[in-house]
């Protein structure tokens, strides 16, 4: 499918060209007038006596559930489940800021799976994994940092399937960013690097050998 950069000053994501959203990539949709146009069409769609309380308009939710969808090849049954996990996840907090995340680095696997319970994925379908040795190539440069003995826990949902994905709900602690208490967002450029999204989420081999930040040696696990 043919594909274009996002016209956000500084995104360089590749969005398809039938993107709903116009040449915008998901996270600056916000600035495309066909969004501003389908957000004002769905709200004057609703008739005084629809707007009721057990109603809403779509949600992050059902967005961020579309692009599970496009962008992994996890099971479409797990897309909203996990969607509404991540939306609980973020409520609260803000995991993109690496000090947040370092904070939460031994607690955040079993979180996010308590998260994945509530919204009814089933206990068999999530395990971890234990990376080790960590390799980062530094934003802007041909510099590649190593940490041999590093070791890092994370999910993984449907193990052995081809729709296995690894989930790393505290990713940004990585980024080789100056200043630890602000956000990664604020300091990479959107779309170049996976350490702003909380969490990442994608298939194993992206994560385990992905271009900016890939791993050693790795060890599936069930859970305990």
């Amino acid at each position: 499918m043919p594909t274009v950069q996002c016209l956000h000053h500084g995104c360089r994501r590749q969005v398809s060209e039938d993107s709903p959203w116009g040449y915008y990539c998901h996270d600056h949709r916000r600035e495309s007038t066909m969004y501003s146009e389908m957000m004002a069409d769905q709200v004057s769609a609703l008739t005084d006596g629809q707007r009721m309380p057990t109603l809403s308009l779509p949600r992050e939710v059902d967005s961020y559930a579309d692009m599970v969808d496009l962008h992994t090849p996890l099971d479409p049954e797990l897309s909203q489940p996990l969607a509404r996990a991540v939306d609980k996840w973020n409520a609260s907090r803000d995991m993109t800021i690496p000090q947040e995340a370092s904070g939460a680095k031994s607690s955040a696997p079993g979180e996010f799976r308590e998260l994945l319970l509530e919204e009814g994925v089933e206990p068999h379908r999530i395990s971890s994994m234990r990376v080790t040795g960590m390799n980062r190539l530094v934003p802007g440069t041909s510099v590649i940092q190593r940490a041999d003995s590093l070791s890092h826990e994370v999910l993984v949902l449907d193990r052995g399937q081809e729709t296995e994905c690894v989930i790393d709900p505290s990713i940004s602690m990585f980024a080789p960013v100056y200043n630890q208490d602000q956000s990664v967002e604020d300091q990479l450029r959107s779309g170049e690097t996976p350490y702003g999204e909380t969490p990442w989420i994608g298939e194993t081999a992206s994560y385990t050998d992905g271009d900016v930040i890939w791993w050693d040696r790795r060890e599936y696990r069930e859970w305990q």
